[in-house]
């Protein structure tokens, strides 16, 4: 093998000469290695096969509000003898800035949605020049939109009124955004959109070249919308696409072809 001159050969782990580890990005959505109530793995790090449940690797316990069982002198603060509820999750979602990976779908649509919104606020109080700059985000009555459409969806992300099948696309839409891949984002929100076409009114439906048919077509009634076929639901739904187009401004991805072109 012919080395050209000024050549550095790099070594197996990818440390050349006068160059020390690669470091990787820190996550401002997820916060890794957070042990809590004595144990020293997290929760999530341990399957139980027979009972189909995660729990903490270090002393095998699936109840995740429990303290370790290795542990000693474990602060009784915060611990309950019941089993941690969704409801405790999302109650303690305003605490921190960052991601719980282990949040049900319900939970992480709404801890990120009021990340972006405290960091949009917190950028307008700095004077975070990006964003008081931009015509959308430096505009406060954006954020303040933004704040009271986004409150009929934790309403029904509460009541359990959204269909599982958006459910599941909205929280995709949201581990997307974390995870900075903003163009996907868009696709999920663009499919999102317009898969879901109101019905305004009530129809008729004609058959030709139908024999077994109804006389005269059948008469389809709109009885009721849908969670997601509402006003509010229109505009909490173009508030989640704000907020995308915030996240891509605050926290850009490296790799800036994942972005959307706005």
């Amino acid at each position: 093998l012919k080395i050209c001159p000024g050549f550095s050969p790099m070594s197996a782990d990818g440390i050349g000469p006068g160059v020390g580890p690669r470091a990787l990005t820190r996550s401002l959505t997820y916060e890794e290695d957070r042990f809590l109530r004595g144990h020293t793995s997290v929760w999530g790090s341990w399957y139980n096969i027979d009972t189909r449940e995660w729990g903490y690797r270090c002393c095998k316990s699936s109840v995740r509000n429990q303290a370790c069982v290795h542990a000693v002198d474990v602060p009784l603060e915060g611990v309950d003898d019941a089993p941690a509820s969704e409801d405790d999750s999302l109650e303690a979602e305003g605490s921190d800035d960052v991601m719980d990976v282990h949040l049900n779908a319900e939970g992480r649509i709404r801890r990120w949605c009021k990340i972006c919104i405290r960091e949009w606020h917190q950028s307008h109080e700095n004077k975070r020049p990006e964003v008081c700059s931009d015509q959308t985000f430096g505009n406060r009555q954006r954020l303040s939109e933004a704040e009271s459409h986004l409150q009929p969806l934790y309403r029904v992300l509460n009541k359990g009124e959204l269909p599982e099948e958006h459910l599941q696309m909205v929280a995709k839409f949201v581990d997307l955004c974390c995870d900075r891949e903003y163009q996907q984002a868009n696709q999920v929100y663009v499919t999102l959109t317009i898969g879901n076409t109101k019905w305004h009114h009530s129809m008729n439906v004609n058959f030709t070249a139908c024999n077994k048919a109804p006389r005269g077509g059948m008469h389809i009634t709109k009885t009721k919308d849908s969670a997601m076929e509402t006003e509010e639901a229109k505009n909490w739904i173009i508030s989640l696409r704000r907020l995308l187009c915030f996240s891509q401004l605050v926290w850009p991805n490296d790799d800036r072809s994942k972005h959307l072109a706005l």
